[in-house]
């Protein structure tokens, strides 16, 4: 059922291809997780296999420094992409992470390559708050007549 999703996408090498398709049958079968989550996790997973396919590093060997210079590369965006956003680089992040614990769990790594890695903060959006001139309007409406 998921393999039409994992063959479609930028180049990714066949073990790549592999290890994905077996990490979402994993959290479709045995977590439960939504189509939507499978579906971002997926598209996450692709865009680090075409990374890696472009620096010429294989899964099982991934180390710290690849996960951040990606991270790295998605959050500066480049001459044809916008930076993504925060909330999408943690996103990415914990799919990394669970990713990687799920081929430490399958015995295909032994070491953690997220061990170190940071998601960024996502900054706090602030309420928006009434002008002094609002303030001055709703206080000078007369009360209720209870």
């Amino acid at each position: 059922m998921l393999a039409p999703f994992v063959v479609q996408g930028p180049r990714v090498s066949e073990e790549m291809r592999g290890h994905i398709l077996d990490f979402l049958a994993y959290l479709e079968f045995e977590r439960n997780l939504s189509r939507n989550t499978l579906e971002a996790y997926r598209s996450d997973l692709l865009q680090l296999g075409a990374y890696l396919d472009r620096v010429g590093v294989a899964v099982t060997d991934v180390r710290h420094e690849h996960l951040a210079a990606f991270l790295a590369q998605l959050a500066e965006g480049g001459k044809d992409r916008a930076p993504v956003a925060a909330a999408t680089l943690q996103r990415k992040t914990a799919c990394l992470r669970s990713f990687f614990r799920h081929l430490r769990r399958e015995e295909v790594m032994t070491h953690d390559p997220t061990a170190e890695l940071r998601s960024p903060r996502k900054g706090q959006r602030l309420p928006q708050v009434l002008s002094r001139a609002e303030v001055g309007r709703l206080l000078a409406v007369p009360a209720g007549t209870e």
